[in-house]
């Protein structure tokens, strides 16, 4: 199993798909997540892309701005 170590992360882009995205992976998704660890906020090229409705498992914790300081 390879998976992403937790980290803080803060969103940059959420993305809503109706009729669902196809673009050549199944199943497709439905809501695409774009994120940045907050290590590298400042890097316009750093982050990442989270497909949300598929199969992998993804835990995502909301924290506030109060619990990073």
């Amino acid at each position: 199993m390879i998976g992403i170590p937790p980290l803080v992360a803060r969103v940059r882009a959420v993305i809503g798909y109706d009729p669902v995205f196809e673009y050549g992976i199944l199943p497709r998704p439905d809501l695409v997540v774009g994120a940045v660890d907050v290590a590298y906020e400042g890097d316009d090229e750093a982050g990442f892309t989270v497909y949300l409705g598929t199969e992998e498992p993804i835990e995502v914790e909301a924290v506030s701005e109060q619990e990073d300081e």
